[in-house]
């Protein structure tokens, strides 16, 4: 059995030889998004934001538009028992 100091050791370890935290804060860094977009927002965070950092730098806006999650679309479904 492992002791708890043996136990926090361990993922201590992998987060250190992965540099995780390391990669996440230049990562934040050069996209330009706080740390926790990165985890929460996965990769479509950091394409946006160097897309309108772009645009801002050569003079084009891009426009806001709501976008349609698939929270927004309802499909009525009928299910009967299969024959």
């Amino acid at each position: 059995m492992f002791t708890r100091d043996q136990d926090a050791y361990l993922p201590q370890r992998l987060m250190d030889k992965l540099m995780c935290f390391i990669n996440y804060t230049e990562m934040a860094r050069v996209t330009g998004v706080p740390f926790n977009y990165l985890l929460s927002r996965g990769q479509s965070i950091k394409v946006l934001s160097q897309l309108f950092r772009k645009a801002n730098d050569d003079g084009y806006v891009i426009p806001s538009m709501k976008s349609e999650g698939i929270d927004d679309i309802f499909f009525p479904v009928f299910l009967s028992t299969p024959h």
